[in-house]
């Protein structure tokens, strides 16, 4: 898997682009790379679109469960998942499902790219 970063600092906010097969250690690895200290709070575009795989349904269940903790220590910005591929838009919506369970409100799935960079432009950071 590849995770290619384009950064706005003045508009705070961050495209990631995805491709090949998910594994939920990369995912926790671009958490600590690029979402940290004031970059946590940027609204993100995570790019599934070139995906080939997600990971096994209880791999997303233990990193949605992370993306909670993280969301409820610290403020985090909006993260719109883009995917147009069948079994990828489910996993992303999975994984949406199971952070509002839990309160989490900052993770959205989207299969529209103009929708997913609407739903950012509307929030700020939050703590759900």
């Amino acid at each position: 898997m590849a995770i290619g970063v384009d950064r706005d600092d003045i508009r705070r906010q961050m495209v990631a682009r995805v491709s090949g097969a998910v594994q939920t250690t990369d995912l926790i690895q671009f958490l600590a790379d690029h979402r940290t200290g004031d970059r946590r709070t940027y609204a993100l575009l995570l790019d599934l679109e070139d995906v080939t795989s997600m990971p096994p349904e209880s791999e997303l269940q233990r990193f949605a469960g992370l993306l909670c903790d993280l969301a409820s220590a610290l403020p985090r910005g909006r993260a719109a998942l883009l995917a147009s591929t069948a079994g990828v838009y489910e996993a992303a919506r999975q994984l949406e499902l199971w952070c509002a369970a839990k309160g989490v409100k900052t993770v959205c799935s989207f299969r529209d790219r103009s929708e997913a960079e609407a739903w950012l432009g509307e929030g700020s950071a939050t703590n759900g």
